[in-house]
């Protein structure tokens, strides 16, 4: 899948795979894995999901990716935030309120863009790549998420 595809999915709109209301399984499931209030939590391919507002109001930093900057500015200006936006490598990281969002590839982060992250909430990262992909994005996330 390329890049393009999901810029043309925001462009025009076409993003159905976003919700409306946070996801039913991670407000009944997240409390039972006990995770620290103040624990930072990575959303990988995030877009502008309401969960990471609920991950926030549990307490929990949030750090998120995603390739479209029509995205990650559609979470801000919808929440009512206006980020720092700084060049970081080759992302643009937007900032504030506890969120941290990067714009760019997931595959370019690196470990230092994910220090601190004690949690990772995929709600459908996995199942939104090819299948030739899937394996790469385990491996990515096993190399770059910090060990416990």
């Amino acid at each position: 899948m390329k890049a393009a595809f999901w810029h043309d999915r925001w462009k025009s709109n076409q993003i159905g795979f976003h919700n409306d209301e946070f996801n039913e399984q991670l407000t009944r499931h997240w409390p039972t894995l006990e995770i620290e209030e103040a624990a930072k939590v990575f959303v990988p391919l995030c877009g502008k999901s309401l969960d990471m507002h609920w991950l926030h109001q549990q307490g929990h930093p949030v750090v998120g990716v995603d390739l479209s900057p029509k995205a990650v500015h559609a979470f801000f200006s919808e929440a009512g935030i206006t980020p720092s936006e700084v060049s970081s490598g080759t992302f643009t990281r937007s900032s504030s309120q506890g969120f941290d969002l990067y714009c760019g590839d997931l595959f370019d982060l690196t470990k230092n863009d994910l220090a601190g992250v004690r949690a990772c909430y995929d709600r459908g990262s996995l199942i939104a790549l090819p299948p030739d992909l899937r394996i790469r994005y385990a491996e990515h996330l096993t190399r770059v998420l910090p060990e416990r």
